[in-house]
């Protein structure tokens, strides 16, 4: 490393003029060699330049060179977060990420190394005694300095850690390291106050807080299948369940079953969504609208219903000839009323009404 009086000796570049009035040197190529490749790397901060190569480095975007002037650990001062004159020690090995290509970090490396030069000359210097200067192209700084910006930038260093406060307590309980997003449960539909703080790797953090407003969703219920059945056997809901999104949050549900045969309610407590069981027993034939309804803790509640067939006996078996025709097609079972001598009418359970068509020519045919 050549050393030169920055008041008498002339600069180097040949311009004739003295070292403290010429900055001009050769700068450091930044244009990776060779043929462009015409690739952009997503995560590189250089795509833009359409020169990436596919490998990603891991870069130290304070140059490396210049952390290993110091111990493991580096002290920082005089941010915004910081008290007046504090300083506080970070780990070198928390200040990388991988934001360039290897293509591209290999070529700008050239600006680590001139801003090591001038780091290793600051570091070593003396005000008080006569020392000679040492030749620095003050661009070549401010390049590297652009490019440690610009690591930082895109490293988003300081990495950020997320934790929240669903309940207002004070405790952060909820953390989701670097992902800014989360759920979590509020147990009713008042407004709610979210806290989050937000911290970096060197241990400083911001909280902020929002009130959030819990729309509480009314239970959804299916009453379930047809039910079909006779006078005096019991019948049962098949398939009926409800569902509510709070779950045991919105609990006890209250949950009714309507037979709507004039007899008392079913009545159920469930301390969470799932299947409801229920069973009954009609005395008279007929149609009846069964009614389904849940009731949560809160007050909403949601309904269903299902049709019970109820019959005074079972299915009818139509024996040999016989078959057993909906009653739409009566009509045309009256326009051929010669080819058989009776009609009974009968009730299918679970079915609906028919016909029973016993069969028979007439004696004269």
């Amino acid at each position: 490393m050549k050393k030169l009086n920055y008041h008498t000796d002339l600069c180097p570049c040949g311009s004739g003029r003295v070292l403290k009035e010429c900055c001009l040197t050769k700068r450091n190529e930044t244009t990776p060699p060779g043929t462009k490749t015409g690739y952009s790397n997503s995560r590189c901060y250089a795509r833009a330049l359409s020169d990436c190569d596919r490998k990603l480095s891991r870069e130290h975007y304070i140059s490396e060179s210049i952390l290993s002037l110091r111990d493991k650990s580096i002290g920082i001062t005089g941010f915004p977060w910081l008290d007046s004159g504090e300083q506080r020690s970070i780990s070198k090995a928390s200040l990388t990420a991988k934001v360039l290509c290897s293509r591209h970090n290999s070529v700008l490396s050239g600006l680590d190394s001139t801003a090591l030069l001038l780091f290793t000359y600051l570091m070593g210097l003396n005000i008080e005694e006569n020392q000679e200067v040492l030749l620095i192209n003050g661009e070549e700084i401010e390049r590297w300095m652009l490019k440690a910006l610009c690591g930082v930038v895109a490293s988003g260093n300081p990495p950020l850690s997320y934790n929240w406060d669903f309940d207002n307590d004070g405790t952060f309980e909820l953390g989701t390291g670097n992902d800014p997003f989360a759920m979590g449960a509020i147990p009713d539909n008042s407004p709610h106050t979210v806290n989050v703080r937000v911290t970096d790797t060197f241990g400083a953090f911001v909280t902020g807080s929002t009130v959030v407003e819990v729309l509480n969703v009314a239970p959804s219920v299916e009453a379930g299948n047809p039910i079909p059945g006779i006078i005096g056997s019991p019948v049962s809901l098949s398939g009926a369940s409800f569902f509510d999104p709070a779950g045991p949050l919105d609990g006890p549900y209250d949950v009714t079953v309507d037979w709507r045969d004039g007899t008392p309610l079913d009545t159920f407590v469930f301390p969470d969504s799932g299947p409801i069981a229920a069973s009954h027993t009609y005395t008279t034939d007929s149609f009846f609208d069964v009614f389904v309804s849940v009731t949560e803790a809160d007050g909403p509640s949601g309904s269903d219903t299902t049709r019970a067939t109820i019959s005074e006996s079972g299915p009818v078996d139509p024996g040999v000839g016989g078959k057993i025709i909906p009653i739409e097609q009566t009509s045309l079972i009256l326009a051929g009323a010669q080819t058989f001598s009776w009609m009974i009418p009968v009730v299918l359970s679970g079915i609906g009404i028919g016909l029973f068509v016993a069969s028979r020519k007439s004696e004269n045919s």
